[in-house]
């Protein structure tokens, strides 16, 4: 795997764990709608992690993300129609798909972090 891929799975990872930092104190929907700032942060880091899904795919041919397309556009649409996301959307991903990514990242990162050092 080339250096760069690397580096945007670590980029990923580290936004994935910012969310999960800022998540700390959320037990409900209704502490994440109560907090602009919690949506901004989260929102922010979503887009790097389409971004970086995308630089991503864009070079590493032989290993994908497997829900990058969907990742992709859901960047794509918090860049360019941020209106139309609403906040449910945003807390289901992060509380029910952003685990999956996790791991999946992780497993990438592992299996081939070792040999780029």
């Amino acid at each position: 795997m080339q250096l760069d891929a690397v580096k945007y799975l670590l980029d990923i990872q580290k936004a994935i764990a910012d969310i999960e930092m800022f998540f700390a104190e959320v037990k409900s929907f209704n502490d994440y709608t109560g907090n602009k700032l919690l949506k901004a942060g989260v929102e922010r880091k979503l887009l790097i992690i389409g971004e970086a899904v995308n630089r991503f795919r864009a070079i590493e041919e032989n290993q994908q993300i497997e829900q990058a397309n969907k990742i992709y556009g859901l960047r794509n649409r918090l860049a360019h129609a941020y209106d139309s996301i609403d906040d449910n959307t945003v807390y289901t991903i992060v509380v029910n798909h952003l685990p999956y990514l996790k791991a999946e990242v992780n497993k990438l990162i592992d299996e081939n972090y070792k040999g780029n050092k």
